[in-house]
């Protein structure tokens, strides 16, 4: 089975997508990391050279690579879900989970990486809130179409566990 984790920068689909990966001993894949990789070029170095656009349509190339892939957690960049056709084919092609944070878990989970996110760069932290909450809000409609919809902020072990517990009933 693959399973999608989708939601916004910072809500821990890393961090969740490799714990979950181990415990159930199947290949952990992130978007970004493969991007990175097709291209040759950072997340960021992409943004800045080639523009949103182009980086969509890559990363829209990238995701539709793991067709045939037969298992693996797979952590989605944050827009991933929110263009072209992606939502959909994420939900054709495996088990899409929507981890939600709030505006204010999110800022706390990014504290120290605004560096490696380009859109949030020289913000402060009244205008990162108000841009998290209207991005959020833009998203919803993508992020809500997941087949499952998982409450953030607990502690990562117990997010596990639930996640575990979710994934043995529908396998």
């Amino acid at each position: 089975m693959k399973v999608f984790l989708i939601g916004y920068m910072g809500s821990g689909k890393t961090s969740i997508g490799k714990a979950l990966a181990s415990q159930m001993n199947i290949p952990f894949v992130d978007m970004d990391e493969l991007i990175e990789a097709h291209t040759s070029h950072s997340i960021v170095e992409i943004f800045e050279t080639k523009g949103e656009e182009i980086f969509r349509e890559i990363e829209q190339t990238v995701l539709q690579t793991l067709q045939n892939k037969t298992e693996g957690i797979i952590a989605c960049g944050g827009g991933t879900p929110c263009f072209f056709d992606n939502m959909n084919w994420m939900k054709l092609n495996g088990l899409t989970i929507y981890l939600k944070n709030t505006p204010e878990q999110i800022i706390q989970h990014l504290k120290g990486q605004i560096a490696h996110r380009p859109i949030l760069q020289g913000k402060s932290e009244k205008e990162l809130l108000t841009f998290i909450e209207n991005h959020l809000k833009e998203r919803a409609s993508f992020y809500e179409q997941a087949h499952v919809e998982l409450e953030g902020g607990g502690k990562l072990e117990e997010l596990i566990a639930d996640l575990l517990t979710f994934l043995k009933r529908v396998v």
